[in-house]
């Protein structure tokens, strides 16, 4: 008899977290119907979606701008390096 008593001892003792819920809940007067509901989701992930698109050209604009940038860099370093030699030219045709 003494085991039994300390066994229920032992689990009326036990401790579990309990935890709230994730969101805070909206009294039952302001609900919404669920066709309203699945229209905000929509609305939310088309919102989303519209968002991430954005950055995407963003992202495609600024790596284009920077392909033309490195491009024009490598023209006028080829360009710079012909200018001595037009110069040159230029001079024995004058002379």
């Amino acid at each position: 008899m003494s085991r039994s008593l300390l066994r229920e001892q032992i689990t009326s003792s036990l401790v579990l977290p309990v935890h709230g819920p994730p969101q805070s809940i909206q009294p039952l007067n302001k609900g919404v119907t669920p066709e309203v509901w699945e229209y905000e989701q929509t609305v939310r992930e088309l919102e989303e979606t519209h968002e991430e698109m954005k950055k995407k050209r963003r992202v495609e604009k600024l790596n284009q701008e920077k392909e033309e940038a490195h491009q024009l860099a490598e023209a006028r370093c080829r360009v710079s390096d012909l200018d001595p030699v037009d110069s040159q030219v230029r001079s024995s045709l004058m002379s």
